[in-house]
């Protein structure tokens, strides 16, 4: 019998067709082919139980994610005097380096001053510092005596601090003195950690404090924090540990929270094992990066991107990493600044990001000035992309840039526009080879069945178990599966993802809107997604959102916020363009009651950290309802 076998070189349409028809063989096909280290070889690839739909991937394997990121390239590839990353910031104009082998070594330092605290297998660290090696090397250093380590996203304020510390209930913390974040004023870490920690009715052994001496000008706030130890005495009194602790494959290697559009953000667990085989395999075939290659994202190392590909897909592969501390300076000159000294090969940009750059540089003349040559991979995502950013970009590299579809959950891409993929307007492309992809609702005739939907039907957006290697399985303090039953039990057989899509006859996925992105005018359903994206065809506008508020004749009314391209314009021509739109709208909406949407030209939209619109906060404004200012906010000065 001739068994499918792993396509080399890579082969879309090979590779997917032999995921979904012998998912063990394949996924045990990536873990031999990319030379993954085991400790222990796992004594089967795939454990799944029809009737409780219980999974397990790689059971009985034991390893350890630091060796696969940092040992391996040191001991088994030659690779101790490349470098591994820059940390780029703009606003100061400087740029740091550091090699394969000095990060190892941090890394070996950082986990020796672990152990000699008391920090073992299975105990939470919490990471709250700014971009920099110091941060990564903490990763690397719980990974590489099997704690699980929690990386904050560097703007968090004290609210978000403080639910998180109770939460994960961190026995170490881990933080630097300041960063740069909005602009060149510094932003503190202590003040706000001691406010966050002084509320807490948890507390943790020990807070490392990380003084940074690399920026001169800054004035240090002296601020006591209980039980507080010094970063660099703690580091230069130690020996390396060289050694490192194998864990089971479905030991935690990270906690990380979801982005929180909702304001109610989840803590999610990463396995070890799947993470480690999937990002061997993504990482190469997605971003095309091979060892050597360049990768840049502005995201911050908080977020999910720079866990799965800025850290650990990166050094899997044995690739170098660039990230930004702070903002640009001049968006496009710092941008395309980057990319050229750095030879970038793979850049990912966000939505919002994009929205900036058009803004400013409609015409995309800016590049002509730099040689963005060395790139061969661009992608955008962490929002929905409206087909105007699409194009922009598109024009501006000369080049496709894919749209990305995924979550926190998935841990990488779900969706892609893969280079061998056709691109067809406003798809998000197909799936990514290991997902099971399907189109559902409940069934109308038996409602305790689901229905698999037929192309252009729209309907939920779900994985037909089991999920792949890496896609969540569990989340903190979940025991009673309150939080989690609404993704593997809302459907039986399936994960639900919350979102709302339609596939066609070729298998092209098209997003609609998220499952709970919709207002109730009168007995009528409106789509916001979908007149969101009718809007932001119209050349005047940068950005929209669509909101329902309350009424008390029609239950809701759609309230739409616009964000204009040019800000020097007269009241005539906002009226204008205001009548535009509600022309647009009335056309889009065919429902059977009269009603007149309220349209509002303002500066920006509130959004997370991630790029994601904070519906909710706006609707509890308009509509009069107690709200607090989400600490994941990225623009509170709106």
């Amino acid at each position: 019998k001739k068994y499918p076998m792993l396509s080399e070189p890579f082969d879309y349409t090979s590779d997917l067709k032999f995921s979904l028809l012998n998912p063990s063989s394949f996924w045990d096909q990536v873990s031999n082919k990319y030379n993954v280290k085991w400790d222990k070889k796992y004594e089967s690839v795939l454990n799944f139980n029809n009737c409780t739909k219980k999974h397990e991937w790689f059971n009985g394997g034991l390893i350890n994610a630091c060796y696969n990121s940092i040992d391996k390239n040191i001991f088994e590839r030659d690779k101790k005097d490349q470098v591994a990353f820059v940390h780029e910031i703009p606003i100061k104009k400087i740029k740091y380096e550091i090699t394969y082998q000095q990060i190892y070594e941090k890394v070996t330092l950082v986990s020796r001053v672990l152990k000699n605290l008391g920090i073992k297998k299975g105990d939470f660290v919490m990471v709250y510092m700014h971009n920099s090696f110091e941060t990564i090397a903490s990763m690397l250093a719980c990974a590489r005596i099997g704690a699980i380590h929690n990386v904050i996203y560097s703007g968090t304020l004290v609210d978000t601090l403080l639910v998180n510390i109770e939460d994960c209930k961190p026995k170490l913390i881990l933080t630097s003195t300041f960063c740069f974040l909005m602009d060149e004023t510094p932003y503190y870490y202590l003040p706000i950690l001691k406010s966050a920690l002084d509320r807490s009715k948890y507390k943790p052994l020990n807070v490392i404090i990380f003084n940074r001496k690399d920026i001169t000008d800054i004035v240090p706030i002296d601020i006591e924090i209980d039980n507080s130890l010094d970063w660099d005495e703690l580091v230069n009194n130690s020996n390396p540990l060289l050694e490192y602790e194998p864990v089971e494959a479905d030991h935690p290697l990270y906690l990380i929270y979801t982005s929180g559009t909702t304001n109610k953000p989840k803590g999610i667990l990463r396995e070890t094992g799947g993470h480690t085989v999937a990002l061997n395999y993504i990482t190469r075939v997605y971003y095309g990066l091979d060892d050597g290659d360049t990768f840049f994202t502005g995201s911050n190392i908080g977020w999910i991107c720079s866990h799965t590909y800025l850290v650990y897909g990166c050094l899997m592969v044995g690739c170098k990493s660039v990230f930004l501390e702070g903002p640009y300076n001049n968006l496009s000159n710092d941008m395309w600044g980057i990319i050229q000294r750095n030879k970038v090969n793979a850049f990912l940009i966000t939505p919002s990001t994009a929205r900036k750059l058009r803004k400013i540089d409609p015409k995309g003349n800016s590049t002509k000035n730099f040689n963005l040559t060395s790139l061969s991979h661009i992608s955008i995502g962490s929002e929905r992309v409206d087909k105007s950013i699409h194009c922009y970009l598109s024009k501006l590299f000369n080049q496709k840039v894919i749209i990305e579809y995924w979550q926190t959950e998935s841990g990488y891409q779900m969706i892609f526009n893969h280079h061998q993929i056709k691109m067809k307007d406003n798809s998000l492309g197909k799936a990514v080879p290991g997902y099971q992809l399907r189109v559902v609702s409940m069934d109308p005739n038996n409602t305790s069945a689901v229905k698999e939907l037929e192309p252009y039907e729209i309907g939920e957006l779900v994985i037909k178990l089991p999920v792949p290697p890496c896609c969540v399985r569990s989340l903190l303090n979940d025991e009673d599966s309150k939080l989690y039953n609404h993704r593997y039990i809302k459907y039986d057989g399936y994960f639900a993802t919350g979102d709302l899509v339609y596939y066609d006859n070729e298998g092209y996925y098209y997003f609609v809107s998220r499952v709970d992105d919709s207002i109730h005018v009168g007995c009528d359903i409106i789509n916001c997604s979908i007149v969101e994206g009718e809007i932001s065809n119209n050349s005047n506008i940068n950005d929209c959102a669509v909101i329902g508020i309350k009424d008390e004749v029609l239950t809701e009314i759609p309230l739409v916020l616009l964000v204009l391209k040019n800000d020097e314009i007269n009241n005539g021509q906002i009226e204008q363009i205001k009548n535009q739109i509600l022309t647009y709208i009335l056309n889009i909406i065919q429902i059977g009651v009269r009603f007149e949407p309220i349209i509002l030209i303002v500066n920006s939209l509130p959004k997370n950290r991630n790029g994601k619109s904070l519906k909710s906060l706006i609707r509890s404004i308009f509509n009069g309802e107690k709200h607090s200012i989400p600490s994941n906010i990225d623009n509170i000065n709106i």
